[in-house]
């Protein structure tokens, strides 16, 4: 066993003389679960001294995955913590904190970037390859611009516009209601996204028109 925390005593698989496969090791703290090369690996629960546990996912005997944390309160119930881990650090509560179900076909960019924040804001910025320029009939093709955004779940305060350029527009959704799932629709093309975790998004999309 390489960790001496849980070093005393093991009972379970071993391969090469080192803890591998299925197994129970205890020493000043305990973990029962998966194990490779000695070290908690797979599925487990460690459970510290103090009371303390994690049940989840492990790799080279730091949590790396999806797990729960328990913390011992006196006199309260436990807090747990769950969600995403890297490293023995705790990330973030889903794997990631936005998904895009579908976008249609003149939608050639959807990228969602996200930070921690106690701000609950969408920032979008839309842009196209085509906008506010002349035709051949000496037209100009007006700039992309959201036309309407339908919400599915969640909610926001008001909608900001932030600058406008030739091919360009910002926009920003302000004291958004979390989990936050809509339509954003620009003219005839549409991107149906979900922002699930609270926090600071901000949003490029990109139309080919």
């Amino acid at each position: 066993m390489l960790m001496p925390s849980i070093s005393n005593h093991y009972e379970g698989e071993c391969k090469k003389d080192k803890a591998h496969g299925s197994g129970k090791a205890e020493g000043t703290d305990q973990y029962v679960g998966d194990f490779k090369q000695g070290l908690p690996d797979g599925k487990g629960i460690y459970r510290w001294a103090n009371g303390n546990f994690y049940d989840g996912d492990w790799a080279k005997g730091k949590r790396v995955g999806q797990g729960g944390m328990a913390y011992k309160r006196n006199g309260k119930a436990d807090s747990v913590v769950t969600g995403f881990w890297e490293n023995d650090v705790y990330l973030r509560k889903f794997d990631k904190p936005f998904k895009v179900y579908s976008r249609t076909l003149q939608v050639t960019k959807s990228e969602v970037k996200f930070k921690t924040s106690p701000s609950a804001e969408i920032t979008i910025l839309l842009s196209n390859t085509t906008g506010n320029m002349p035709t051949m009939s000496g037209q100009v093709t007006p700039k992309a611009t959201i036309t309407e955004i339908i919400i599915l779940s969640g909610s926001y305060l008001r909608l900001i516009n932030l600058y406008e350029r030739n091919r360009e527009t910002g926009y920003k959704l302000e004291k958004v209601v979390f989990p936050f799932r809509a339509k954003l629709r620009f003219a005839n093309q549409e991107v149906d996204v979900e922002f699930i975790e609270s926090g600071e998004f901000i949003m490029n999309v990109a139309l080919n028109n």
